[in-house]
């Protein structure tokens, strides 16, 4: 999932991560790299619904926060 994600390729990323889950990989790893992927196709709801599986909700917050923020700058620049 993550050389997908490495490649901008997000929904073959997620299809990966999904892959991963059925064949009992990490689910930190895998939870965390759709909810990544998941932001960067602007689907926030589905990201955050990825995050409560691995993070506590002042945690995702934060998360969301400096994803916007780090957003904003680029398309500042």
């Amino acid at each position: 999932g993550w050389c997908y994600f490495g490649l901008k390729n997000y929904g073959n990323a997620i299809e990966q991560f999904e892959r991963a889950e059925k064949l009992g990989g990490d689910l930190y790893q895998i939870n965390k790299g759709k909810a990544f992927a998941h932001l960067k196709m602007n689907k926030k709801p589905d990201a955050k619904t990825e995050f409560s599986k691995i993070y506590n909700h002042l945690q995702i917050s934060t998360i969301l926060d400096l994803w916007t923020r780090w957003h904003e700058k680029i398309l500042m620049h």
